[in-house]
């Protein structure tokens, strides 16, 4: 079983760092050769004769050990790979279990009916099964693990090791695998739901007395994000703020604290109405003092009338905003091109052109006002700011900074947003490295906050373009 196992494994893993030599290592090459590969090996030990379930097992085993020699090599496959071996994981055990839910009944009342062995044997040696190979996992982490590395805890280790994880999914799809014919096909299903049941409930009793409680370590880590994100934005304030590019990095940094700590919409109507109140009474007092016309009043205090039905969120009006939109420009260019793209297009991006172009159309300009109210908003905003709300003030602020970015500052420079947005990352894994080298964190903790920052990184190479729009 080995021997063939091996020689087809080496067959095909030799293809795939072939080509990632010709530096052919696209991930949709090589993971779909990875996901295919059980299949096939199922298919010829089925032909050799021999176990096709155990045939990919141990392919499985044998594929683990190699992927430890590649290293940094083609990364970005082995990080896509990654990924979906863990979503495919958790489909099939999830499966497995639901193939147990639907038996069981029936698993049930054949044990109970089963004249030969009675159910409580049955659970004994299931238990019994267990017990032993909790015995064997704990003896082959103790002393066949990591015996070249120094640990202070390597007990802990090794408990950890053996109460890990569900155990007996294999022996229930070997289980499933027999012929509905033979007698025992029942009783071993029993058995490995058993072994299954214990694995799952016996490590919820005594983890969290052997490591303590998680919930210590999940606030650690939510506040240290934190504390990174807070620590670059502190850093790109202290620099550059009136910048669009500046305000639009500092801007992203700010949703995530937001996604972490969550708001009421509530608090973000009431915020945003306020808000929009004292941008609506500065334009009074600008009209009032002669500084715009009653047109340009009554002109800008519709667009703010639009503006708040689109930042309420409520999908019929956003739907009829954007047939408004859309029909309304399709009718002035005469092209029903122009009329979808519109449609397809946010109506606050909409909004903004369409009562641009009316100030235009009537030799004026918006931006005057629109800066006027942007900042009469803005101070409304941080008096209104509390602890309670400050999230759901970041949120309003981040609508009236892209809506003042949009209508009165100059374009974003890419550029610029790239190299302030390397500057906050470095800024947080500085602070990583500094935490460690101090021992104010552990090594889990630093890896857990390092991986977040590469997922932060990769989302943004992955969507620059979102960010400018």
């Amino acid at each position: 079983m080995i021997f063939f196992v091996r020689t087809a494994f080496g067959l095909i893993l030799q293809s795939t760092l072939w080509l990632i030599r010709q530096k052919d290592d696209t991930p949709l090459i090589l993971v779909t050769i990875e996901v295919a590969m059980p299949f096939l090996l199922y298919y010829l030990a089925t032909i050799m004769g021999v176990s096709g379930i155990l045939a990919v097992v141990a392919a499985g085993i044998i594929q683990g050990v190699e992927r430890e020699k590649l290293r940094l090599t083609a990364s970005r496959m082995q990080l896509v790979s990654a990924n979906v071996w863990e979503m495919i994981d958790g489909m099939l055990s999830s499966l497995v279990f639901v193939l147990l839910g639907i038996s069981l009944p029936l698993v049930w009342q054949s044990a109970l009916q089963n004249t030969l062995v009675p159910w409580w044997q049955l659970v004994l040696a299931g238990g019994l099964i267990y017990v032993i190979k909790l015995g064997l996992r704990l003896i082959w982490s103790r002393y066949l693990v990591w015996m070249h590395k120094p640990s202070q805890h390597r007990w802990l280790d090794s408990w950890l090791m053996a109460l890990s994880g569900a155990n007996g999914t294999i022996t229930l799809a070997l289980a499933f695998s027999l012929p509905l014919t033979i007698n025992l096909r029942g009783s071993l299903i029993f058995m490995a739901a058993v072994v299954i049941l214990l694995s799952l409930l016996v490590p919820t009793v005594v983890l969290p007395r052997i490591v303590g409680s998680e919930e210590d370590k999940v606030d650690d880590l939510a506040s240290w994000s934190k504390r990174l994100k807070l620590a670059a934005i502190t850093q790109l304030e202290q620099q550059v703020t009136t910048s669009s590019e500046a305000q639009i990095v500092i801007d992203a940094l700010r949703q995530q604290l937001q996604q972490q700590h969550g708001f009421k919409k509530q608090q973000q109507r009431a915020l945003f109405r306020q808000a929009d109140l004292a941008e609506q009474q500065e334009i009074t007092t600008l009209r009032v003092q002669g500084k715009i016309t009653a047109d340009e009043q009554r002109d800008y205090l519709k667009f703010l009338t639009y503006s708040r039905f689109t930042v309420d969120q409520i999908w019929w009006r956003n739907l009829g905003l954007r047939l408004w939109f859309g029909l309304h420009m399709g009718h002035v260019s005469h092209d029903i091109q122009t009329a979808q793209e519109t449609f397809m297009t946010s109506p606050l991006v909409m909004e903004q052109q369409y009562w641009a172009d009316q100030f235009t159309a009537k030799g004026r300009s918006i931006r005057p006002l629109e800066k006027s109210g942007y900042h009469a908003a803005m101070q409304q905003l941080t008096a209104e700011r509390t602890v309670d709300n400050r999230a759901a003030v970041d949120v309003v602020r981040r609508y009236y900074h892209e809506r003042h970015r949009q209508m009165n500052l100059a374009p974003a420079d890419s550029d610029i947003v790239y190299e302030l947005f390397l500057q906050a990352f470095h800024v947080q894994y500085e602070l990583v490295q500094a935490a460690f080298k101090k021992g104010q964190i552990p090594a889990t903790l630093a890896q857990q906050l390092q991986q977040e920052i590469v997922f932060d990184e990769t989302g943004y190479i992955q969507n620059q373009q979102a960010f400018l729009s």
